[in-house]
């Protein structure tokens, strides 16, 4: 019975999702709201077993953003930044499919809002490699820091520059490739002097800390 009530609260969720149309009308926001919930919901599913409705939750989903782009983008950002916080939520909790399978959401919105600034580019990629790094994948997290350490210094945002390079270093560290992160902390408080845990690893690698 209780298989039997997922599933129609996936079906009704789908429903709902494709059937929605946002207009350009601040006041429809709380059906915005009603989307990510409802969002939420079937990746929810996902992460629990849900595994053939994948393939439903990446087509709808792309339904969905298309539809906020045409209202709004400032709609649209928020939507991805739901993606993102659902994603970073799975990975803590262990549930790393889900986790990727949300940071592609965001890979996706990404490339569709195309007209975004390139400071907003850069923090997609922030956030997909946060997930990618939470969820233990090191080498996509390494390359969307990459690609968002680039796109924050086209913008000129030293902070995300900044948490960008750290994070790089961490990947380095934890990889024993001590040298690498040194240069990537450096970096980052270079952007960002106030960067304490920075500091900490530099002073770590420098004293030797965890060698052999």
């Amino acid at each position: 019975m209780a298989a039997e009530e997922d599933t129609r609260l996936i079906e009704s969720s789908l429903e709902r999702l494709v059937a929605v149309k946002i207009s350009s009308s601040y006041s429809q926001l709380p059906r915005l709201i009603q989307i990510v919930t409802d969002m939420g919901i079937l990746l929810c599913q996902y992460a629990l077993g849900k595994k053939p409705y994948r393939r439903k939750i990446l087509r709808t989903s792309g339904r969905i953003l298309n539809e906020t782009v045409n209202a709004s983008v400032e709609k649209a950002e928020k939507l991805m930044s739901s993606y993102a916080q659902i994603g970073l939520g799975f990975a803590a909790a262990g549930r790393t499919e889900a986790a990727l399978l949300a940071a592609r959401l965001i890979e996706e919105g990404r490339e569709t809002l195309e007209s975004t600034s390139p400071d907003r580019k850069a923090l997609y990629s922030y956030w997909i490699g946060s997930i990618a790094k939470k969820a233990g994948r090191a080498g996509p997290a390494f390359e969307a820091f990459t690609r968002a350490s680039g796109l924050a210094a086209e913008s000129g945002d030293e902070v995300l520059y900044g948490n960008c390079q750290f994070h790089m270093g961490e990947i380095r560290l934890t990889q024993g490739k001590r040298d690498e992160a040194r240069a990537f902390f450096k970096s980052c408080r270079a952007a960002n002097p106030d960067h304490g845990k920075a500091g900490e690893y530099l002073r770590e690698i420098s004293e030797g800390v965890g060698d052999a």
